[in-house]
């Protein structure tokens, strides 16, 4: 799946680009009944399908919160991380120290 990265948002600054393909295996999605109440000054909707279908999700005031509706994990090799999973790791790893 395509999923756009909107520009100046947490998603866009881990993935450096504008666009990004990303596994997706199931049909689920964001209720569209549902998406008004995502229109929240404490929420932004970061990346979005080539429908316009919600597949990202942060809350910038949190230090790592962020929402995907698809499979970071699955693009995870040895020696070359997803950058979510990279950046969720750096976040976890400079609490510890």
């Amino acid at each position: 799946m395509d999923v756009y990265l909107k520009s100046a948002t947490f998603a866009h600054k881990l993935y450096s680009c504008d666009e990004t393909k990303e596994n997706y295996y199931c049909n689920f999605g964001i209720n569209p009944e549902f998406k008004q109440h995502l229109a929240h000054p404490q929420i932004a909707i970061s990346g979005v399908d080539q429908d316009n279908e919600i597949r990202i999700i942060v809350i910038p005031s949190n230090k790592f919160f962020l929402i995907t509706l698809f499979v970071p994990q699955t693009k995870s090799l040895p020696g070359s991380p997803h950058p979510i999973i990279n950046d969720f790791v750096n976040a976890v790893c400079s609490k510890l120290t």
